[in-house]
């Protein structure tokens, strides 16, 4: 028998900026549901900021920070974890230029001053319900493991610290418009963890769907067997899908799959 897996996206691909999703989409992913149809959030979300959805869809299973955890809904399980083992290059590279950045741990995160943790909270809290610790990195380490990093910087000058990242080999980038990164260790991405939850639970035998619109969602588009871009995406997704939906505002994920997979 062969499996089905959705995979998608939350940010303005089934959730607005403020986690609300309309009535349409919560339908069709109680019907996927009905029929059977595995659907996982991929983000690049922390898991404090996703895990009350998942349950209130009734998703079970969510990989977050792009890749860098998979995290059983239903048992309260995390079924793999990838840290951020070189975190210490990014910090450098960083200081060095005077760029923001957050740590996310795999409980809580820690912002590199005060300035950024207020600046943070501005722009994420209201969407990702972060724990911060204002705590030091030493105590931090303590109990948490460095999953992903986000770098930020409000006037649009990130290109530079891009480039001395990626001259490293060491991380996969995922930008945020022109004003954000998020790291990852080489290898850990949405698709890495998506295919390995497939291979896991289904030993590869599974039909993969994947939904997005952003820049970290373009490789999941591209290796799935079937991608699908929303109609708001960027021009990478829109490139390497199989199919182009509505945009999210006129509820391009129900769309899709009432009219394909149901």
């Amino acid at each position: 028998m062969t499996h089905t897996i959705v995979a998608t996206d939350l940010d303005l691909t089934i959730t607005d900026r403020f986690n609300v999703v309309s009535d349409k989409t919560k339908q069709v992913i109680n019907d996927l549901n009905a029929k059977g149809i595995d659907v996982v959030i991929a983000t690049g979300r922390p898991l404090a900021s996703v895990r009350e959805l998942a349950e209130t869809l009734n998703v079970k299973t969510i990989v977050g920070y792009n890749g860098g955890i998979t995290y059983d809904v239903e048992n309260n399980k995390v079924l793999s974890m990838s840290e951020l083992v070189d975190y210490k290059k990014v910090c450098e590279i960083c200081d060095a230029s005077n760029t923001k950045y957050l740590m996310y741990g795999n409980q809580y995160s820690i912002a590199n001053n005060q300035e950024t943790l207020e600046e943070m909270n501005k722009i994420f809290n209201v969407r990702e319900k972060l724990s911060f610790m204002d705590i030091g990195l030493e105590d931090f380490l303590k109990h948490n493991k460095i999953l992903k990093i986000i770098i930020f910087s409000m006037d649009g000058k990130i290109q530079p610290v891009w480039e001395k990242l990626e001259e490293t080999g060491c991380f996969e980038l995922a930008g945020l418009g022109n004003f954000a990164i998020e790291v990852t260790t080489k290898g850990v991405t949405k698709w890495q963890g998506i295919d390995r939850y497939c291979k896991q639970k289904y030993q590869g035998n599974a039909k993969i769907y994947c939904i997005g619109d952003e820049s970290n969602d373009v490789e999941m588009i591209t290796k799935a067997d079937v991608g699908i871009a929303m109609g708001n995406a960027v021009e990478a997704a829109k490139k390497n899908a199989d199919f182009i939906t509505d945009t999210f505002a006129n509820d391009g994920f129900a769309k899709y799959f009432r009219e394909n997979v149901l």
